[in-house]
């Protein structure tokens, strides 16, 4: 587990330190594997990984909801153009 001290800051509460442990199991798990072939293939495994973080729930926490539907356009790699902005 990583260094977890900063979750103990007044502004962080149970919520913030649960989702803390649910990545970092959720990359202890998965980042092995989705950084195999980085060596090779450095595109290809960013995109597997921001890919996986999406299916995992986590991009919810980075992209404002009024994003996600091109968010998740762009991880299927559909065409994100939908006529709005």
């Amino acid at each position: 587990m990583s260094d977890g001290s900063f979750l103990q800051w007044p502004f962080f509460n149970d919520e913030h330190q649960a989702l803390a442990a649910r990545l970092d199991e959720w990359a202890s798990r998965h980042l092995p594997t989705l950084t195999a072939d980085e060596h090779h293939d450095l595109d290809g495994t960013c995109k597997a990984i921001v890919k996986a973080l999406g299916e995992a729930g986590f991009a919810a926490y980075a992209v404002p909801r009024v994003r996600a539907v091109i968010m998740k356009s762009l991880m299927s790699g559909a065409s994100a153009s939908s006529g709005r902005r």
